[in-house]
């Protein structure tokens, strides 16, 4: 999917992928506009929590 900007991005820097998994328990950086289940709907803004992983037995 490609989005057209009305004004050329000031700051653009690659995103360096992950050098190693990570284990339950640990924090991570989630990012994205997201989806509601049901309705396809998107947020008006950029969500960036941090959250735990869960333990593989909890997914």
């Amino acid at each position: 999917m490609l989005i057209k900007l009305k004004e050329p991005a000031k700051y653009v820097k690659p995103i360096p992928l992950a050098t190693r998994c990570s284990s339950a328990g640990e924090q991570c950086l989630v990012s994205g506009w997201g989806r509601s289940e049901g309705d396809i709907k998107f947020w008006n803004f950029f969500l960036s929590p941090n959250l735990s992983l869960p333990k593989h037995s909890n997914l």
